[in-house]
């Protein structure tokens, strides 16, 4: 918007994720996925661990229940990607910044029984995968996903899927623990022709002003931010006797962003186009974007072309 980029445009290759995963000894596996990205003007490219993790079947049957160790998944954004096309952007709380999609530590999945759901609990450094352990605090974080409809109904209402999650962190200041806490409440149903999804997520973090004058004392200032967001994929071209969702798809997206509910400093963000999906592997997205308002967030429009390789 405005300004000398106004008529930019580029070619840009933003992610390649590499992954590589079996098991290792009797109920032993592991997984390991690079992150190859632009690191910078004339810096070429780089390459970061994603995730690097063993995973242990603890327990088999109705409770199986997973331990896993190292970069791993954290507590909610991996849950929503299974709804959302991720190779459109991230969902609403990895872009909004609450906290990065994988991070080092230990977790614990369990699968309920008859297929009601999952339960997911991890403990890790709260830095991501970017960046590596800077305090001694660490952040736990537990989720659980119900699907209550799973074997009493058929259609779209057997995928309602309902969750609830919540996130206790710190990082460390000059008179102590400094609060990093999050929650979030999930909902979706996808099936062959239509897929919906709603969150709203709240996070609450405390900053210290550092004193000015020798001898003073600083203060601590706790300052709340709230997401929500929504998106819909239609296909329009599908029957409903089909098992596979048909190759072309309507997506539209809003988030709604308080940057601070005390103040009301609020923007959006909007993606709305079409999606088509050339064979199992390969799809592409043509759509528009932009983000507009708030004091913080840097404003943008523009047409996107997505194109997506899984191999």
């Amino acid at each position: 918007m405005g300004g000398p980029r106004e008529d930019f445009n580029q070619f840009a290759l933003e992610r390649v994720y590499v992954t590589v995963r079996g098991p290792v000894a009797p109920r032993t596996a592991f997984r390991v996925t690079t992150d190859v990205f632009q690191a910078g003007d004339g810096n070429g490219w780089a390459v970061r661990m994603k995730y690097a993790y063993l995973d242990y079947a603890l327990t088999r049957g109705r409770w199986a229940t997973r331990l896993r160790a190292g970069m791993l998944q954290t507590v909610a954004i991996e849950h929503q990607e299974t709804y959302w096309p991720r190779w459109l952007g991230p969902v609403a709380i990895d872009r909004h910044g609450f906290f990065q999609s994988a991070d080092a530590g230990v977790a614990l999945s369990t699968t309920l029984p008859a297929t009601m759901g999952d339960v997911y609990v991890h403990a890790v450094n709260g830095t991501g995968y970017t960046r590596r352990e800077v305090d001694r605090f660490k952040d736990f974080a537990a989720r659980m996903s119900l699907t209550p409809f799973a074997r009493r109904a058929t259609g779209l209402l057997a995928s309602t899927s309902l969750s609830a999650w919540i996130y206790e962190g710190a990082t460390a200041g000059t008179l102590g623990a400094l609060q990093r806490d999050r929650w979030g409440l999930h909902g979706a149903i996808d099936g062959t022709r239509l897929t919906l999804a709603a969150d709203h997520s709240r996070r609450t973090d405390e900053t210290e002003n550092q004193a000015i004058a020798p001898g003073s004392i600083g203060f601590v200032r706790s300052q709340a931010a709230e997401v929500t967001s929504a998106f819909a994929i239609v296909r329009p071209f599908g029957r409903a006797a089909d098992r596979r969702k048909p190759p072309f798809g309507m997506v539209g997206r809003y988030d709604r962003v308080d940057q601070s509910v005390a103040t009301g400093d609020e923007f959006h963000y909007l993606l709305g186009g079409a999606i088509y999906a050339i064979n199992a592997r390969l799809a592409l997205s043509l759509n528009y974007q932009e983000q507009l308002g708030g004091l913080q967030a840097a404003p943008f429009r523009g047409m996107f072309a997505n194109v997506v390789l899984d191999f």
